[in-house]
């Protein structure tokens, strides 16, 4: 194979601070550069956005695909997905920071020749941004704390406890796939 074995996808728009930690995380992954894509569907023409990608320069390369509109998730999500060159395709929310081995995880236990398969992921963490209201916040952490989540979910085996028992309404049920 001559391309890249993982294309991942994300649909963008006016998040910076939160792409920003999506960015950084993918710029700290294992697996060698030349074996996965970034590409981005937004949803605008932003200078601050392409700002924070040239901030990847040299770490990451992120291809990203814009056009003007009314926000949809889907249809930016779509735009980048037709640029996908990738054997396998990573979704990801502008919200998520990734464990530094999750590639190569990924690789290693689900991609193997003539397999087809998905695989679903738990969004860990969603439970620590409620306020006091009990509205969920898209405001981003440091990149640092991140870090130190995703460290400690690593130490875990990539395992986290399942809430769905322990909830009877959940905030945010799409995160407990």
């Amino acid at each position: 194979m001559n391309g890249p074995k993982f294309s991942v996808v994300i649909p963008y728009r006016r998040r910076e601070d939160n792409i920003r930690v999506v960015i950084e995380s993918l710029a700290e992954q294992t697996m060698d550069r030349s074996r996965f894509e970034v590409i981005v569907g937004a949803i605008e023409y932003s200078g601050e956005f392409i700002r924070i990608c040239q901030e990847s320069n040299g770490r990451l390369t992120i291809l990203t695909v814009m056009s003007a509109g009314e926000w949809n998730v889907c249809r930016a999500r779509n735009l980048a997905m037709r640029q996908a060159s990738g054997e396998v395709i990573v979704i990801l929310d502008a919200d998520m920071a990734i464990p530094p081995a999750l590639p190569d995880r990924l690789s290693d236990e689900f991609h193997t020749q003539g397999r087809e398969i998905c695989a679903l992921g738990r969004a860990a963490g969603y439970d620590d941004m409620l306020t006091e209201s009990g509205m969920p916040s898209a405001s981003a952490l440091p990149f640092n704390r991140y870090r130190e989540l995703l460290s400690e979910l690593e130490a875990n085996g990539g395992v986290v406890k399942d809430l769905r028992d322990d909830l009877e309404d959940p905030a945010l049920p799409w995160t407990l796939v």
